[in-house]
């Protein structure tokens, strides 16, 4: 039996535990919620090493001061990541996961987690010159984006594009394919250990502009929020008009996104995002490799990549257009409800073998016309914190959690 049945509490505690799924955006996003309520300081699962603070230093660069990484919190939690590279399914993996007895599914790994916590997890600063061991009784909450666990500590948040019971859970309205029908059922088991994590949150994210957007339907007890993005620095960097590839942490895109990356691009050079640990699959003879600061580049004219929300809300808030190669619920359950969701507010088109219909400019201008059109209406929404879904959360985590406001290095910013 689990020791997670609800939510314990803890008086003097300080730290934040982030529980973060494959690649880089759900870590980042972790860092970029405690940067914006005060640098409280915050542990991250290691899962990639020196990439991994290549990357968040090149985001953060102040991050030094908050973050810690945790190499074995990162083994703890690896077998809950996604990989298709291992020949797995999405419908296979959930089923796996879900299973009682497996030693490396969820209820095993929960466990873990939990001894772990009681006797001290090891962690250590940005530039490893500093370790300690951090226990429950240390930890003032959990971010949580996304993995299916309870760590036994008070104040689970949440944040992502949907409840993921419902992402797993439900198909997508049309797609009757006997493949998603199966991976449906192989999810049932998963879909119901997220519901049982999903009781344990005190405050859940969900942006306006998410997996579920094409439907009016709203999730009861959600704080909808601006995109979790925010509106990035002009640079001009580029030197000829570009379209930017971005691989996923699953790899479930791969092949599909170099079958597009590999056509001819008239008139756009082609740029790859990412070091070389996850962009591998593209030579660097024939791309480019630049970081995020390129979502501000205006010769950068649109994006294509699995369709992962860091990137939708990245594109959301940089006025760029996205296109998307065509994957079903079967391939990845989310982005099976992603590309609905792109399709329906026209922001997003989704390709099947060919990107030349994404090259016509005429189309990119009128995705991008309607990307204007959702700025507008956040704006009218969140007013300042349209751009800045991170500030946005994090006041109304300090509104439910005033107390926060002592672990913060920045109070003067934050009462300001």
């Amino acid at each position: 039996a689990s020791p997670f049945t609800g939510r314990g509490s803890i008086m003097s505690a300080s730290m934040l535990l982030a529980l973060t799924s494959h690649g880089n955006a759900p870590y980042l996003m972790a860092a970029r919620l405690a940067s914006a309520l005060g640098r409280i300081q915050v542990i991250i699962p290691d899962y990639y090493q020196e990439t991994q603070r290549r990357i968040i230093l090149e985001e953060l660069p102040d991050c030094g001061s908050f973050v810690w990484f945790s190499r074995e919190l990162g083994e703890i939690l690896y077998p809950l990541l996604l990989d298709v590279s291992n020949g797995s399914s999405f419908g296979k993996f959930g089923k796996t996961l879900a299973e009682p007895d497996n030693p490396q599914g969820v209820l095993a790994i929960e466990n873990r987690l939990y001894h772990v916590l009681q006797n001290g997890l090891l962690i250590e600063s940005m530039d490893g010159k500093a370790k300690r061991k951090v226990y429950q009784k240390d930890l003032c909450g959990v971010l949580n984006s996304t993995l299916p666990i309870r760590a036994g500590v008070a104040n689970h948040i949440f944040f992502f594009t949907g409840m993921m019971s419902h992402l797993y859970g439900t198909l997508p309205p049309g797609d009757t394919s006997p493949e998603s029908l199966r991976t449906l059922e192989d999810l049932h088991a998963y879909s119901q250990i997220w519901r049982n994590v999903e009781d344990t949150y005190s405050m859940s994210f969900i942006p306006r502009i998410n997996a579920f957007s094409y439907t009016s339907e709203s999730t009861k007890g959600v704080i909808p929020t601006p995109p979790l993005a925010f509106r990035r620095q002009k640079v001009q960097n580029l030197d000829e008009p570009s379209l930017l590839f971005i691989p996923s942490g699953t790899r479930t895109d791969v092949r599909a996104l170099n079958r597009l990356a590999n056509q001819p691009l008239v008139g756009c050079k082609r740029l790859i995002m990412g070091y070389s640990r996850e962009s591998s699959d593209f030579s660097e003879k024939e791309f480019s490799r630049v970081n995020a600061t390129v979502f501000g580049d205006p010769l950068l004219k649109g994006v294509v990549s699995r369709g992962g929300w860091g990137t939708i809300w990245e594109c959301i808030c940089n006025g760029i257009p996205m296109a998307v190669p065509r994957l079903d619920f079967s391939d990845d359950p989310e982005i099976g409800h992603t590309q609905l969701a792109l399709h329906h507010k026209g922001i997003g088109m989704i390709l099947d073998d060919d990107i030349e219909p994404f090259l016509d400019s005429s189309i990119r201008e009128k995705m991008t016309e309607e990307i204007e059109r959702i700025q507008t209406e956040d704006k009218r929404i969140f007013g300042f914190l349209s751009e800045d879904g991170f500030s946005f959360m994090a006041l109304k985590i300090l509104e439910m959690y005033p107390e926060w406001m002592e672990y913060s290095q920045t109070k003067e910013a934050i009462n300001g």
